[in-house]
């Protein structure tokens, strides 16, 4: 069976019962309900057999374009009469996999449960030419994915992105759905500014009539690792609905500072001039033990809400520092950008080179204040 490891992210063929990577020695899991192969899309794009024709149909729904494509399947742009939707279609080589069709129709199903207006709304589902599908509401407008790769964020971007998303958490969770997949690329907004939470692949039911089966399997790794929580990694059995509030604690990190909050990370003020009360609520939401972090999504939210509300900076974040020291003494700071550049040094005078504010060795990102590279120990001069 073809396993991609968790952690290093190789596949190997593995027997059945494997519990280990050969390669890297992380714990994987095999199992006949799990799904382990690659769900990644090629680079070359969607599978040709799982494209359909614009002006065809499928079921009553004309297909206008093709939207985007995943592991499990193709979203097109479709029209039934006057109305767009979003039209979701299983991948043909799935068809015939009990674990897909399920896990497919889990997906609608949650959609199906879900009434909120910052949730995407499920329109109708069905098969037809053995292809299964499910149209969903067509948000016309712009994902935070595409939203931070085209520009830097401002505090008023968070306040109008989290805290919606939080509300919309908080009532997935009462449902008793969790998402398990919060990342940029899934959260959207419309034309009016309306936020909405989309994608719920991965979404598990944790009471209900189908939460037995759901608990009961493997433990299986799934998501977006960089927004994983670390109880997530290690199996659905170790998840609960405070996995998506790390999520989303991300999603706030990296909308601050411009990063994701990986291995050692430094709060959100010391990567950009923010008001230091961000700090706590932010790594609040990010601490690694589940009991410690926020309870409930909407708490997050309105955290953040109370402090950004009333934040004087309605422009973008102000550029990363990088700071270091003259041979007088004297603590200089500038940005970023300058590295590389001369720059006199205010105390005497003297003619400065700015230095990078990556490690000139690994090229890891060195931290404020750090006299070494934390990730080769090598030693940077000026940086105290």
């Amino acid at each position: 069976m073809t396993v991609v490891c968790p952690s290093c992210r190789r596949s190997a063929d593995l027997p059945e019962g494997a519990r280990r990577c050969p390669f890297c020695g992380a714990s994987v899991f095999t199992h006949p309900e799990e799904v382990t192969r690659p769900l990644a899309p090629t680079a070359e794009g969607p599978d040709p057999r799982d494209l359909l024709p614009e002006g065809g149909l499928l079921g009553d729904y004309r297909i206008e374009r093709l939207l985007g494509y995943g592991g499990m399947g193709v979203v097109y742009l479709a029209s039934r009469g006057d109305r767009k939707v979003a039209l979701k279609a299983l991948a043909t080589r799935f068809a015939e996999e009990e674990t897909f069709v399920k896990r497919f129709a889990r997906e609608a199903n949650a959609l199906a449960s879900l009434h909120h207006p910052g949730i995407v709304a499920l329109v109708d589902r069905g098969e037809a030419a053995g292809r299964y599908f499910f149209a969903m509401e067509y948000v016309d407008g712009i994902s935070l994915g595409r939203f931070l790769s085209e520009r830097p964020a401002k505090c008023q971007d968070v306040l109008d992105w989290v805290p919606p998303v939080c509300e919309a958490l908080d009532y997935a969770h009462a449902q008793g759905i969790l998402h398990r997949d919060i990342k940029p690329g899934n959260l959207l907004r419309t034309l009016a500014g309306q936020v909405k939470l989309a994608d719920f692949g991965l979404a598990r039911l944790v009471h209900g009539p189908a939460a037995m089966t759901e608990l009961t399997q493997t433990q299986t790794v799934l998501g977006t690792r960089d927004y994983m929580a670390p109880e997530a990694r290690l199996g659905a059995r170790s998840s609960d609905h405070r996995s998506d509030i790390y999520a989303v604690g991300v999603v706030a990190y990296e909308m601050l500072t411009g990063e994701l909050p990986i291995g050692h990370f430094a709060p959100p003020s010391r990567r950009r001039w923010l008001d230091s009360r961000l700090d706590e609520i932010v790594l609040k939401a990010l601490d690694p033990e589940p009991i410690r972090r926020y309870q409930h999504a909407g708490e997050f939210g309105r955290a953040l809400q109370a402090v950004l509300a009333g934040s004087p900076s309605a422009g973008p974040l102000p550029e990363k520092r990088v700071q270091f020291t003259c041979v007088c003494g004297r603590r200089i700071a500038t940005e970023v950008s300058r590295a590389g550049q001369d720059l006199m040094c205010s105390g005497c005078g003297r003619i400065l080179k700015v230095p990078s504010p990556n490690c000139p060795e690994c090229g890891a990102e060195l931290l404020d204040g750090m006299p070494q590279c934390l990730k080769c120990g090598t030693r940077v001069s000026g940086r105290r």
